[in-house]
């Protein structure tokens, strides 16, 4: 069952044990702990998931290159729809008796991260139709700094130096695969790429903005969105050979959602630097299962600009660690520290496959808020 971990005293886990890392009775804090985990059974347990995710994950370009003839509106549609029916499963039973409170709850932030979510959704495919998976692919593992910069202009957090360099660092690692796009025909691609990292980026940030506890039903919301926006664009035929449809089905309704719920129980007990880490799998596998089962070769210069993200991102996850701060961001107004997946890993993408975030929120007087649910 999935649920929403609701605020809990500080070093308590919901279920009211004292978790690894926090201050035992007395104040004193257990040796050799980590804090945000809850003893190394279900931590280990936690990264096993978390791994598990990125690792179903990364096979959303073996899904699409494996299509024969849909078009991409078509496979937008099918597996947008499949999407949208399997997280309303997993809302009703995480919800129970409390489904129209939480529909009340989304609010106009949350209708715009709906548009924002099914934006993204819908150009992550498009992104793979015209490029490389590696170009897609290490082009969406920059949504960390397309969030940071966001959330620089309007939340007005704070960007300390060394996230500066980072970005920097993706940036021109963009750069660098964008200008070979020019050349090999895939700038259209690229580009698409850009605007799936930079909707995924806007609904966290609006997502933050907008104060959101439980993000399921945005998702969701911008899941339908996506459907019917794409079988609009197909004059709604979607009729596509039976192997396609299978293989839509099965990404939306199946794989994607399996990924949300890996995800969600086990970002529970891992710290957001190690997410940035973890979830880097994802961008390292995408590529390799295509060249493997499509000779898919990326060029020299994709790798070389993907090395550059995937490493300004890794920095920042080992930065982290090393600071004992799971997040690179603090509003500059105060000193509450807010992290998001956005922030911090990179989609699980969004539509890419990913749709779940986290987002931890210390409160003053020794309360931590609830983590919300919500995918490139």
């Amino acid at each position: 069952m999935i649920r929403i971990a609701r605020p809990e005293k500080e070093g308590r886990d919901p279920r009211g044990r004292v978790a690894s890392g926090a201050a035992a009775p007395g104040g004193e804090r257990r040796p050799g702990a980590t804090p945000g985990t809850a003893g190394p059974g279900p931590y280990r347990l936690a990264i096993f998931l978390v791994i598990a995710s990125s690792a179903i994950n990364s096979v959303n370009g073996l899904l699409l290159r494996s299509i024969e003839s849909a078009t991409p509106w078509q496979i937008i549609a099918i597996r947008s729809a499949a999407l949208a029916v399997a997280l309303i499963g997993v809302f009703l039973v995480q919800q129970r008796r409390e489904i129209l409170s939480a529909l009340r709850g989304v609010g106009s932030w949350g209708l715009f991260g709906a548009v924002a979510i099914g934006a993204t959704n819908s150009g992550f495919v498009w992104a793979m139709s015209h490029t490389t998976i590696a170009n897609a692919m290490f082009i969406l593992s920059a949504v960390p700094f397309f969030t940071a910069l966001l959330a620089r202009v309007f939340l007005n957090e704070r960007v300390d130096r060394g996230l500066w360099l980072a970005m920097g660092a993706a940036l021109a690692g963009i750069g660098i695969m964008l200008g070979d796009g020019l050349g090999a025909g895939h700038f259209l691609g690229n580009a698409l790429a850009v605007f799936s990292a930079l909707g995924f980026a806007c609904f966290v940030v609006i997502l933050r903005r907008g104060r959101r506890t439980n993000m399921l039903p945005i998702v969701i919301l911008g899941s339908l969105l996506s459907a019917l926006s794409a079988a609009a664009m197909t004059g709604f035929d979607l009729a596509v050979p039976a192997g396609d449809l299978a293989i839509a089905l099965v990404w939306g309704g199946v794989l994607s959602c399996v990924v949300h719920v890996l995800f969600v129980f086990g970002s529970r007990h891992v710290q957001g630097a190690e997410l940035t880490l973890v979830v880097l799998l994802e961008f390292l596998l995408a590529p390799l299962w295509v060249w493997l089962a499509f000779a898919e070769r990326p060029s020299v210069l994709t790798l070389a600009g993907g090395a550059l993200v995937l490493l300004a991102v890794a920095s920042r996850g080992v930065a982290a660690l090393r600071a004992g701060e799971p997040a690179p961001l603090r509003r500059a107004s105060g000193d509450r520290t807010h992290a998001a997946s956005g922030a911090l890993r990179g989609p699980a993408p969004p539509g890419p496959g990913r749709v779940a975030g986290i987002s931890r929120r210390s409160r003053p007087g020794g309360r931590r808020g609830s983590r919300s649910t919500g995918s490139p």
